[in-house]
């Protein structure tokens, strides 16, 4: 690739110091197309050109300069022909996240030149690797989490876990580990000692063969009768068969009691 030159930007990255302000100024004072949002980041398409307003992930990064993202059709020879010029990268190319009917893939490099610092990254869109979690197969998991759980079914919570699926319920608890610590677990609480139960989610992200999403619940709790509401986090990482191998959990309860019958 002795003709290769970077070419094509999809992607600039700003720097900012909290999205949630800086999102808004983007938005209706400037009038940008907004794409989406996440925790940390926010993106914005300016006429097929990505803009993404992100906190800096380290104090390498944390600079008034741009990143500039060059999109290329074949990131592995890229990276190749500029580090044979001298182009140094932090990082070799590698597997960001999963875009749904595609994979992204990014190599970070510092380009200096006099005194001038370029931060810039490959990336490439097209590769499509295996067994990788998707939006939609993420949301299947859910929809038969949710179920699971709604009709108190331990049997089919357990048929969403690999058999030493490791159980995170809370952080500072030691974990569950396998299906049958799960399924007493889930025996004991939606089987058991929870009726009513309503539970919904909304994907935050996927990413390789990690999804992650809010989500909340609510249950009328046997035998007090006590109404209780749940509001969460969850993670979840799968194994190439679709079945979970690490789930964690952070979660907030509102506990209100059954009034006392005179």
């Amino acid at each position: 690739m002795s003709d290769f030159g970077l070419s094509k930007i999809g992607q600039i990255h700003v720097n900012v110091k909290d999205v949630d302000r800086a999102t808004p100024f983007y938005k209706e004072t400037l009038g940008m197309s907004h794409l989406f949002q996440v925790p940390g980041m926010s993106f914005f398409d300016c006429d097929g050109i990505m803009l993404m307003l992100g906190i800096p992930t380290s104090e390498e990064f944390e600079h008034p300069s741009s990143i500039l993202y060059y999109q290329v059709d074949d990131i592995a020879a890229a990276h190749k022909t500029l580090v044979e010029r001298g182009v140094i990268f932090s990082e070799a190319p590698n597997f960001v996240a999963n875009m749904g009917d595609q994979d992204l893939w990014m190599g970070f490099s510092k380009i200096r030149k006099a005194t001038h610092w370029l931060y810039a990254v490959l990336f490439q869109k097209g590769f499509r690797l295996n067994n990788m979690v998707t939006h939609t197969s993420f949301g299947t998991w859910l929809n038969e989490y949710g179920r699971a759980w709604e009709t108190g079914n331990p049997t089919l919570a357990v048929q969403l876990f690999s058999a030493d699926a490791i159980y995170h319920e809370v952080p500072f608890d030691e974990p569950m580990t396998g299906q049958e610590a799960i399924r007493k677990y889930w025996e004991e609480g939606a089987e058991q000692s929870q009726t009513d139960i309503h539970f919904t989610y909304d994907i935050l992200a996927v990413n390789g063969h990690t999804g992650i999403a809010d989500w909340k619940a609510s249950f009328t709790r046997l035998p007090s009768r006590n109404q209780v509401q749940l509001d969460g986090i969850l993670t979840v990482q799968f194994d190439d068969q679709g079945k979970c191998i690490i789930y964690r959990e952070w979660w907030h309860r509102h506990e209100v009691e059954e009034p006392t019958k005179p």
